[in-house]
């Protein structure tokens, strides 16, 4: 019998990794997408070396 693979639905579907661990840079980019323009600060919790960090695509877009 085939499986079928069901598509991902709600902020799942988002996923997508850059720098991330689990996909966590596209939920990231998914939920700040809809705020308005102002001062934008972030704080990485949990960081380790810095290889896998949810925050650094929020840094490249002039986060602080």
């Amino acid at each position: 019998m085939n499986q079928i693979h069901a598509r991902p639905r709600g902020i799942n579907a988002r996923e997508k990794k850059v720098f991330s661990q689990n996909g966590e840079d596209g939920i990231i980019e998914f939920l700040v997408g809809g705020l308005k323009a102002g001062k934008r600060v972030f704080v990485e919790i949990g960081t380790s070396d810095g290889a896998e960090n949810n925050t650094i695509r929020l840094l490249q877009e002039g986060w602080t």
